[in-house]
Order: C-alpha cells, then structure tokens, then sequence
C-alpha cells in the first residue's frame, strides 16, 4: 500500500481530465488575492474514426489506440506549470472518516488501518492518499481514497507515451465539489445533500456545515435507473441517521447534464420529505478547471500519483538539461574553433597584409638610405665643423706660442681622429695645451703622449685627438 501527498502548489498549474471520449485541459496561474486566472481551455476529441471512445481508466475497455499519445501530447503542449490528472469515482474508493487525533503522523497511520480494512483492492495492489477537512481538539475529519495500483500505472504508461507527466492524480468528485464551493453552491449550515448525475458516474455527497459526511459512488449513469437511485438514496438517509444522527434534510441539489430529470426530483422529494432542486453543470465552469483550482489550493489535497511518476519526469528532466547543456558545450566548443580559425585567418591576413606592406616599402627605403647616406658625405665636405681646415684652425687658436707643431694629421674616414706632434720650450705649455683641447666643442676626447725631454733642451709630445660624433 502506497500513501501520497500533494506536493507544494505552483503559480501555474494544468488540470488534465477524460470523460466520454473528450480529452479537457485548463491551466491557470495564482493571482493576487487568491484568485486563479485561466490562461488556456482545451478540449480534444479522442476518438479515431468510428470506433468507440477510448478509456484510460479501464483496461478492460476499449484499449487507446496508436494515434492517442500524438493526440495527448500536440493538447497538453500548451499545458504550464504543475499537472494534475483526475480519476472518475468508479475507479477509487472514498470515504470520510473522523479520527481521535490531530497529530499528522498519528493521522497518517490511522488512514492506512481503516484502509487495510475498507479497501476492496489486494494491498499490494493499493495506492492509498487521504485530505484533511477539518481539526478540532479532539480530533480530525479526513477524506480518504484508495485506487488499483495496476489502473494507475496504466494510465501513467499512456501519459508518458504522451510526454505528459502529472504530479498529482485526483477524484472527479472533488473537484466538483471544488466547482461548487466555489460558486457558493454548498450550504454552510444544516444537512445538505449533492447527487452528482455525471455523463460517467453518479455520485452522492452529504455534508454538515459545508463539511462532507458521507461519500459514495451510486454507480454507472448508463446503467442506474431512477428506482436504483432512489434506493441507493434511501439507504444513506438510514445510514447518515444511524451513523451521524441526521434526522432531517435541509436541501438536496440533483446536479445534470441535458433535460431536468422531472419524475426523478419528484420521487426524491417524497423520499427526504423536503424540498430538491435540479442544477445543470453548464452553469459551472469546467472540471478541468476545478481540478486546476484544487492544485492551485494551498495545503494538502490528496494525491494519488504514485512515486513513480514523479521519478519518471524528473528522468525526462534530467535528460533535457543533459540534451540542453550538450548543445550549449557543443556550441561553446564550435564557437571556440571558430574563433580559433578566424584568429588564425586574420593573423594569416596581416601576416600578408604586411609582407606586401614591406614589399612596397623596400625600394622607397633603399632609396631614402642612399638619399641620406649621400646628404651625409654632402654634408662632411661642406659643414666647416666637419673639415680639416676647421680643427687645425681649432687647434692653432688653442696652442700656445711656445709649442712649435711639427705633424697635423687628419683622419676622419676610419678613426675619427686628428694626431698632433710637436715640441715645446717648456712643459707646462704642454699642458696648458692639452687643457685647452678638452675644452674644444669639437673633440669627444685628448689623449696626451709625452712631453718627454730632448737633448736640445726642449720637451717632444704627441697628442691624439678624437673627433665628436656630430662632427663625423
């Protein structure tokens, strides 16, 4: 036995229902103040050809056909947000209970022991939820429900070959239920009976303040007569009365599609000895709708959706970001040898770019060199500070009268240098001499040789003169 609870509500959910051959699907979002907008209804004959209706609820029915995933899933692609599926009440047993505890673990082991008790199903064939309508300080109103494992995960196979995966799996019943509380359709004080007339089910709802009491399937429409009816009535009025101690209906309301079923209301007037009234379901939104909005609610509604199915869309999921993130690494990667190649391309286009550049450059250049090497030698023989006749006249106006030069020697194609012999009366005038050179604008270096001292009494030397570089 398999116990579910609904998972937290989403801003957008998708109510997904099947009745009489007709796929439904609403969704709608939250909105401020607890109001759900619908953002899209769909409806989608499931029918092929002339055949019968499919029915996905009951395997011993018309089994779908090949074309039925193509034709859930092209429907439910605009769904958005959390999925809700609903099961017709023929196929789940619902039952209201009172249990002497509020404590949600407490609650939780009490509903599987009443259900090992009620439920027609095999245990191992069970899936079992329950919704708590109302706490007080001794104790807990819950509704419970139990489903065939086997129908379930039919239904689920025939989803997941729609790509369709629902979180939550509820009861037709309720969300009609939903429907009506919502249109104010329920009494909130006194005994109140809601016989559902369904074009699949009909279902029989008693309530106190607002609150279910009592919970049953009367059966197949198709198939109940109005004297079937009428007793299965009777019986739950001895039932509510023996069980709940109801000793009188305030109101029934008979809920149907097409005509009011007039002999009908009569005969269940004279049976409550009340007051019944018809309601067409055309006056109420769709039960997809009212499924949407039981998602939409916050708290725990019961849910049927077995583990299974959660696992399966979060494997879905993990395959979409694995497909998604793929492409985002092969893009990354195709980028990168795209850019790569264009680096490569551009480096390539420059690299020839500038090779054609240099080409075009190189005789220009050639001919600026020659250009300049011969404004060079121009310059040598014309600029007076680049001439012979310029430093002997330097070195004449420096020399003092006592030095007697013997060799002036000018060489400025190889060393740029100018050697200077002589002799001199004294050797202080060699010095003063070579002072007086060091402090030329056109010689970089003196370099002095001497004076050394002759047997004429006078003093030899030799000077070695390096020229600047601007006076090459």
């Amino acid at each position: 036995m398999e116990r579910r609870i609904r998972p937290m509500a989403k801003d957008f959910v998708t109510g997904f229902t099947v009745r009489d051959g007709v796929l439904e699907v609403t969704s709608l979002r939250h909105a401020r103040g607890n109001r759900a907008v619908v953002m899209d209804t769909i409806r989608v004959d499931l029918r092929e050809g002339d055949a019968p209706a499919p029915d996905l609820f009951d395997s011993g029915a018309v089994e779908p056909g090949p074309a039925l995933p193509g034709k859930i899933k092209a429907a439910c692609r605009p769904a958005k947000g959390l999925v809700s599926v609903a099961l017709p009440s023929e196929h789940v047993l619902l039952r209201v209970l009172n249990l002497p505890t509020v404590n949600d673990d407490e609650i939780a082991g009490m509903v599987d022991i009443q259900m090992d008790k009620l439920s027609p199903f095999p245990a191992d064939n069970t899936i079992t939820s329950y919704e708590i309508l109302a706490r007080s300080d001794t104790g807990s109103t819950v509704i419970v429900a139990a489903a065939r494992r086997n129908m379930v995960d039919a239904l689920g196979s025939v989803m997941s070959n729609a790509s369709l995966f629902a979180r939550r799996l509820d009861v037709e019943t309720l969300c009609w239920l939903q429907l009506l509380s919502d249109a104010d359709e329920l009494a909130e004080a006194g005994c109140q009976i809601v016989i559902l007339r369904d074009v699949r089910t009909t279902d029989l709802v008693a309530l106190r303040d607002g609150l279910p009491i009592v919970m049953t399937s009367m059966g197949r429409t198709d198939q109940l007569s109005d004297e079937e009816m009428c007793a299965e009535l009777d019986y739950v009025l001895t039932a509510l009365e023996a069980e709940h101690g109801v000793t009188r209906i305030d109101s029934l309301a008979l809920w149907h599609w097409g005509p009011a079923p007039s002999a009908l209301i009569a005969a269940i007037k004279d049976i409550i000895h009340g007051d019944a009234v018809t309601r067409p379901f055309n006056s109420l939104p769709s039960l997809s709708e009212g499924l949407a909005r039981r998602t939409l609610n916050e708290g725990s509604c019961l849910n049927l959706a077995p583990s299974a199915w959660h696992a399966g869309e979060k494997r879905i999921q993990f395959r979409k970001n694995l497909a998604a993130a793929t492409v985002v690494m092969l893009g990354i990667w195709l980028a990168t040898i795209l850019a790569i190649i264009a680096g490569l391309y551009i480096q390539r286009h420059r690299s020839i770019v500038g090779e054609t550049r240099l080409a075009e450059l190189k005789e220009p250049a050639r001919e600026a060199r020659r250009l300049k090497n011969l404004l060079d030698l121009i310059e040598r023989y014309t600029a007076r500070e680049h001439s012979a006749l310029e430093c002997l006249k330097e070195v004449s106006s420096l020399m003092p009268g006592t030095i007697e030069l013997a060799i002036f020697k000018y060489d400025n194609e190889r060393a740029r240098q100018v050697q200077l012999q002589g002799e001199s009366a004294l050797a202080n005038s060699v010095y003063d001499f070579e002072e007086a050179l060091r402090g030329s604008r056109l010689f970089e270096s003196v370099e002095l040789d001497g004076p050394k001292s002759l047997r004429t009494g006078k003093h030899s030397f030799s000077i070695t003169l390096t020229l600047l570089k601007g006076a090459e």
